[in-house]
Parts: C-alpha cells; sequence; structure tokens
C-alpha cells in the first residue's frame, strides 16, 4: 500500500508541475451536476480562457478562483455562456497577487445571486469586470431574500448589463459592498412602462426596489 502512496505522490506532483506552466482553454463545454463547475487555485494559471460555458442543471457555484489546492487565484477570461436550470451562484472569486478576472458576454436565468468577489492584496486593488451581462435573478419566493453581490474588491466593474428580477413588484435587489456599475439597467422598465426603479444606499448595501 506503501508504494501506490509514494506513487501517487509523485504524480500529483508531477501534474501540479504541468499544469501550472500551461495555458489552459475550455471552450463549448457543459457543466453538470456538481457543487462547483469550474475550480482554480494555482497562480501560475495565466492566459486561460473559458469560452461560451453552458450549464443547465443543479449546480452551486459555477466558476470558483482562489479558493482551493493553493488557494491562489489563476488569471482567466470568461466569453459568452447560457446560464439556466437550477444554477444558485455564478462566481466565487477570490483574487491575489496581480491577476485579474474578466467576464464578457454571458446569459443566466433563474440564478440566486451573481456571487463572491474579493481582491484585496497589500501590492494593490486587482480590477473585475464583468461586461455584457444579461442576468435574470429568480424571484425572493424561490430564491429567499438574497445580497446579490458580496464585494471585497474596491475594483469590481459591471458594465452594460441588464440585471433584472424575476419577481413580483417588492422584491429587492441588494448588493453589498464595493461594485462600480457603468450602463447597467436594473428593471422592468423595459416590459413595463409603469415600473420605476428606486435607488437607495442603507447600511453599505446598495438597495434597489421597483415599486408602481
Amino acid at each position: 500500500m506503501e508504494q501506490y502512496r509514494k506513487k501517487l505522490e509523485k504524480f500529483c506532483a508531477f501534474q501540479e508541475r504541468c499544469i501550472s506552466e500551461i495555458k489552459i482553454k475550455l471552450e463549448n463545454i457543459k457543466v453538470g451536476n456538481c457543487r462547483v463547475g469550474v475550480r482554480s487555485g494555482q497562480a501560475q494559471e495565466k492566459g486561460n480562457e473559458i469560452n461560451n460555458i453552458v450549464a443547465w442543471g443543479n449546480t452551486q457555484i459555477l466558476i470558483q478562483i482562489g479558493k482551493s489546492g493553493k488557494w491562489q487565484a489563476g488569471h482567466y477570461i470568461v466569453r459568452g455562456g447560457n446560464i439556466a436550470g437550477n444554477v444558485i451562484q455564478l462566481f466565487d472569486v477570490q483574487l491575489s497577487g496581480w491577476n485579474s478576472f474578466t467576464v464578457y458576454g454571458l446569459y443566466a436565468e433563474g440564478i440566486a445571486r451573481l456571487g463572491y468577489f474579493s481582491a484585496q492584496t497589500s501590492q494593490h486593488k486587482i480590477p473585475i469586470e464583468l461586461d455584457g451581462l444579461n442576468i435574470r435573478f429568480a424571484p425572493q419566493s424561490l430564491a429567499g431574500k438574497q445580497n446579490l453581490i458580496y464585494s471585497w474588491a474596491q475594483r469590481l466593474m459591471i458594465s452594460n448589463s441588464n440585471l433584472w428580477y424575476y419577481g413580483v413588484v417588492g422584491d429587492t435587489m441588494t448588493f453589498a459592498g464595493y461594485c462600480t456599475f457603468n450602463n447597467v439597467d436594473f428593471g422592468l422598465s423595459k416590459w413595463q412602462n409603469n415600473y420605476i426603479n428606486h435607488l437607495d444606499y442603507s447600511n453599505g448595501n446598495f438597495i434597489i426596489k421597483r415599486t408602481q
């Protein structure tokens, strides 16, 4: 048994060296029923791409960075995707060092929350950019009351996006922590003109509530 253990340790060490030196490119992948769809925990994973990711099953977290393995953050760019079904959270990102995280053109519906973002280091504030999102959150009657974003990243920016709520009048959208919104639509005004999107700031959270 001991000889198998040593062989396994040698194989894992070799695999870690190989993975840390290559660029990873995932294209047209489908995530099934799982806790985490794509996970990264190695700082040497740089210039990696996830293109056209699809998840239509039961998934707790779609993409997780910096919370497994060596607990280091690789550099990932996400381009496009279609997320539906029972995905609870899109992102769980904890950046360190100098690696950023970027998402372009992702569609998701029926999710409970966008996710958790942290990028505080002693070196500098790492940028996180989410651009061209089309997100339709599950109503509170299904997902419960959620903080749709938890952000400890002072340079988190969401641009050119739609963040909408499937739900009744009175549901609130709460964003906890730091975030800059640039050209973002939060409501159902595109569907019914008598809905008014109202933005408040309370207890360190951004709260968006639509009324009639």
